[in-house]
C-alpha cells in the first residue's frame, strides 16, 4: 500500500513495485534508474534522477502509464498538480481507458518542507479509448471517443479522432478540448467538435438548453430533413461560479438535401444546398434552395443579442416568371410576361418594425399596359424598385416605389391608415405623359385622384386599343368603387399636333357612371371650352359652351376641317338609365376641305358649291336635336345652312364602332331657296316645308366613317318638295 498524505486522496494498493538506483555523496544526488509498479491492471514505470541544490532538492521524472481506467484516474493524479486540468478532467471524463500515458515533470522540493514542492514544468501526453466526455452540460455526453492528448503546466490539449454523442445520432469525426492558462487563476477552456449527422439533430441540439438558439427563428427541428457536416465549438472560462453570457458557442455546418415544411414564409423547403453559421448572437444561413418548386438564392441572418436594432434578415433573389408568382402565392403582375430578374431583402428590428426592399430587372420581360398603347419590348432595359416599411402596429407604408423603361418613369410613395391609403407622385411619366399628384383611397373604397401640373396625353385612350366599354363586362352593383378627380394640367395632348393649353377638370363617378364633372380647358387666342355635367333635381344636366368650336375640335383631335363658330349644347339626363337629350347650336363658322362633304356635292352634281369648298363655305348656324346612350349619338331635326347651301341631317353615329347612318337633305342656293319658300300658300308646296327648296336632293351616308357611301337621289333635285317628301 503506497500512503501519500495530502497528495492522494485514499492509499494505493499494489501488488509488485521494483526499482533500481543509486546514491552518491550523502544523498546530493538520487537516481532512480527505472521503476515499475504493478496495480494490477494499471502498470506505472518511471525514472527519477535528484540532486540537492543548497536546500532544495531538485527531481526531474519521467514515468508512463498504461492501461489506466479513467474511473480511478483521480487516486493516481495528485489533486495540487495542475489544480484546474485535475478539476476539470476527473470531473467530466469518468469512463473510458488511458491506453499509454507519460510524463515529463521537474520539480523543486525545500528540504525543510518535503510536502511543498514546486513544479519547474511538466509535459506529457496521453492515448485513450472509449471514454464519455462530459464537455458541457447540459449539453448531450460525448460518447466512445478515441484520441489523444497533451498537455504542459499552463495547458492541456486532447485530440478527439472518433466518437458519437450520446442518445443523438450525430457521429464525431474530430475534436479539440483546450484548458489553458492552467498557471493562473483564470483558466479558460475552448472545445472544438466536427460532427456528422441528421440536420435535424444538430437543430436539437442548438435548440438545447440553456441556449435555446432557435426559440426566436420559429423552426421545428424535428420537421427539418437533410444531412449535415457541423463544427461545434465553446469557449468560457473554469470558474465555478460561470454565467451563461459568458459561454461562447458557435456552429458551422454544411447542409445537403435540407427540406422543411412549412418553411420560410410558410412556403415548403425542399433539395436546397445551404451553408449554417450559427453563435451566442448571430444565426446565417446561405445557399441555394427550392421554395414551392421555385428555384432561389437565399441569404437569412438572425441576430439573437438583445438590444441590437437588427433581429432578422432574409435576402432573396432569382429569376421569377408568372409561373413563379402564382407558386410562391404572390398576386400575378398582368402587364408583365417573361423573367423578372428580382431580389428581396426582408428586415425585422428589434422595436417590432419590418422592412422590405425589392428592386428587380425587366430587361427580359415585356412589360405592357394596353389600356394606354404603352409596351417595353422584350430585352430593352428596365428596372423596378421598392421599400416597404411596416410600424409596430404592422401598418405598411411605402416609401419609396420607382419604376424606370424607356418612356416609363414613375416615383411614389404610399401612406396608409387602416384600409385607406394615400400614394404620392413625385414623377409619373409615361411617354408624352407627364404629372405628379397623388391618388387616395377612402376609408370608405373609393377613389381621389389629385393632379397639379404637368401634361397628359389622352391619344393613347383615345385611339389606343383598349377595352370598349361597352365590350367590358359589367361590375356587379356596387362592386366598382366610386372615383373622385380634382386635376390641374398644363396641357393635355389628344392627338398629332392636337392639345389644349391649361385644364382643369373636376369629376366624380358613381359606379361605372359618371355622376359630375366640371371640364375648363383653354384654347388658342385666349379662347376657350367650358362643360359640366351636374346633379340637377332627380337627374343631370350638361351644358357645353366654346367661343371658338373649330379650336375644340381640333383640341379634341376630332377635325381640323370648321375655322370658328361658338357652340352652345344643352341636355338633360332624369335617370342613368335613360338617354341624354338635348339641344346643339352652333353658329358662325367655316367649312373647308370636308371629304365626306366634298363627295356629297360631287355626287349631287353641285359643282360650283364644290369649288367653293376648298375655299371654305361659310354657315350661320347648325342646330338640333340630339340623343345620346351606351355610345351611340342620335341626331334629329337638325339643320345646318349658310348663303350658298343648307343641309337637313338625321340619323346615327356609333362612337365605339366608328359607324355613321345619315340621311337628310341637301339645299343649293338656300337663300334663295328660303325666300321662295315663304311664299304664302305656294312657299310650302313647292319647297316641301321648313329646311326643304324647290331646288333640293335627297342624300343617305352610311357606312365607316372614315370612308362611308353617299348616296343621292338625282331625281328629287327636280322634283317639288310636296312630291319629293312622298
Amino acid at each position: 500500500t503506497l500512503v501519500l498524505p495530502h497528495k492522494l486522496p485514499k492509499p494505493l494498493e499494489f501488488e509488485r513495485i521494483e526499482f533500481a538506483g543509486d546514491v552518491q555523496n550523502a544523498f546530493d544526488n538520487v537516481n532512480i534508474r527505472k521503476a515499475k509498479i504493478d496495480f494490477g491492471q494499471t502498470q506505472l514505470e518511471l525514472s527519477v534522477f535528484a540532486s540537492r541544490l543548497g536546500d532544495t532538492i531538485r527531481a526531474h521524472l519521467d514515468a508512463d502509464v498504461s492501461d489506466l481506467q479513467m474511473s480511478e484516474l483521480a487516486q493516481y493524479w495528485p489533486e495540487k498538480l495542475g489544480s484546474s486540468a485535475h478539476a476539470w478532467t476527473t470531473t467530466n471524463i469518468r469512463s473510458g481507458q488511458v491506453k499509454r500515458g507519460e510524463l515529463a515533470l521537474i520539480l523543486d522540493v525545500p528540504i525543510a518542507s518535503p510536502t511543498e514542492p514546486e513544479i519547474r514544468s511538466m509535459s506529457g501526453s496521453l492515448k485513450y479509448e472509449n471514454i464519455v466526455v462530459d464537455y458541457f452540460n447540459p449539453f448531450p455526453k460525448a460518447t466512445g471517443i478515441g484520441g489523444s492528448a497533451s498537455f504542459t503546466n499552463d495547458r492541456l490539449d486532447i485530440n478527439v479522432a472518433r466518437g458519437k454523442l450520446l442518445d443523438l445520432d450525430l457521429d464525431l469525426d474530430h475534436g479539440v478540448i483546450n484548458i489553458t492558462r492552467l498557471d493562473t487563476d483564470a483558466e479558460e477552456i475552448a472545445i472544438d467538435l466536427v460532427l456528422r449527422g441528421p440536420l435535424s439533430t444538430a437543430l436539437v441540439l442548438a435548440d438545447h438548453e440553456p441556449f435555446d438558439l432557435l426559440g426566436d427563428v420559429g423552426i421545428d427541428p424535428t420537421a427539418v430533413e437533410g444531412e449535415m457536416a457541423a463544427r461545434l465549438a465553446f469557449s468560457f472560462p473554469l470558474s465555478k461560479d460561470l454565467s451563461l453570457s459568458e459561454v461562447t458557442v458557435s456552429l458551422a455546418a454544411n447542409m445537403r438535401g435540407v427540406g422543411m415544411s412549412p418553411g420560410p414564409f410558410g412556403l415548403v423547403l425542399e433539395k436546397s444546398d445551404l451553408e449554417l453559421k450559427l453563435s451566442n448572437n448571430t444565426m446565417k444561413v446561405a445557399g441555394q434552395v427550392m421554395l414551392n418548386g421555385v428555384p432561389l438564392t437565399l441569404d437569412w441572418q438572425e441576430v439573437f443579442a438583445e438590444g441590437q436594432e437588427l433581429r432578422s434578415r432574409y435576402i432573396l433573389s432569382g429569376n421569377v416568371n408568372s409561373t413563379a408568382f402564382e407558386r410562391l402565392g404572390l398576386p400575378d403582375i398582368p402587364v408583365l410576361s417573361g423573367d423578372v430578374e428580382a431580389n428581396v431583402i426582408l428586415t425585422r428590428f428589434g422595436d417590432g418594425r419590418s422592412e422590405v426592399l425589392a428592386s428587380g430587372d425587366l430587361g427580359q420581360t415585356v412589360f405592357s399596359i394596353p389600356q394606354i398603347s404603352w409596351l417595353k419590348p422584350l430585352g430593352e432595359p428596365g428596372k423596378f424598385q421598392l421599400g416597404l416599411l411596416f410600424a409596430t402596429d404592422g401598418t405598411p407604408n411605402i416609401e419609396n416605389f420607382t419604376v424606370n423603361a424607356p418612356g416609363l418613369e414613375i416615383a411614389a410613395q404610399v401612406d396608409f391608415e387602416g384600409h385607406a391609403w394615400t400614394a404620392k407622385f413625385a414623377k409619373f411619366k409615361v411617354d408624352k405623359t407627364d404629372l405628379r399628384g397623388a391618388l387616395i383611397r377612402r376609408p370608405d373604397g373609393g377613389y381621389l385622384a389629385r393632379i397639379d401640373g404637368g401634361s397628359l396625353d389622352l391619344e393613347p385612350i383615345l385611339f389606343g386599343t383598349g377595352e370598349e366599354p361597352r365590350e367590358a363586362e359589367a361590375s356587379p352593383d356596387g362592386a366598382t368603387p366610386s372615383v373622385v378627380i380634382d386635376a390641374k394640367f398644363n396641357s393635355v395632348r389628344t392627338g398629332f399636333e392636337s392639345q389644349f393649353g391649361l385644364t382643369e377638370v373636376q369629376a366624380r363617378s358613381a359606379g361605372s357612371d359618371v355622376d359630375f364633372l366640371v371640364f375648363y380647358a383653354k384654347l388658342p387666342d385666349d379662347k376657350h371650352l367650358r362643360a359640366s355635367y351636374i346633379p340637377d333635381g332627380a337627374g343631370h344636366s350638361l351644358h357645353v359652351r366654346s367661343d371658338d368650336a373649330g379650336q375644340a375640335l381640333v383640341a379634341l383631335g376630332w377635325s381640323d376641317k370648321l375655322e370658328g363658330g361658338t357652340l352652345v349644347i344643352e341636355g338633360k339626363r332624369e335617370v342613368a338609365s335613360e338617354p341624354l337629350m338635348g339641344l346643339f347650336k352652333l353658329e358662325g363658322y367655316k367649312i373647308s376641305n370636308a371629304p365626306a362633304l366634298a363627295r356629297l356635292l360631287q355626287v349631287a352634281s353641285l359643282t360650283g358649291i364644290f369649288d367653293a369648298l376648298k375655299r371654305g363655305l361659310d354657315f350661320v348656324s347648325f342646330d338640333g336635336k340630339y340623343l345620346y346612350s351606351d355610345a351611340i349619338l342620335q341626331i334629329e331635326e337638325s339643320r345646318a345652312y349658310g348663303s350658298s347651301i343648307g343641309f337637313t341631317l338625321e340619323g346615327a353615329l356609333d362612337l365605339e364602332d366608328d359607324e355613321v347612318d345619315f340621311k337628310g337633305t341637301v339645299v343649293p342656293a338656300y337663300t334663295v331657296n328660303r325666300v321662295l319658300g315663304q311664299i304664302p300658300i305656294l312657299g310650302p308646296i313647292l319647297t316641301g316645308g321648313k329646311d326643304e327648296g324647290l331646288f333640293a336632293a335627297t342624300y343617305g351616308v352610311t357606312g365607316r366613317l372614315d370612308d362611308p357611301a353617299i348616296a343621292v337621289n338625282p331625281l328629287s333635285a327636280l322634283a317639288p318638295g310636296f312630291l319629293r317628301n312622298l
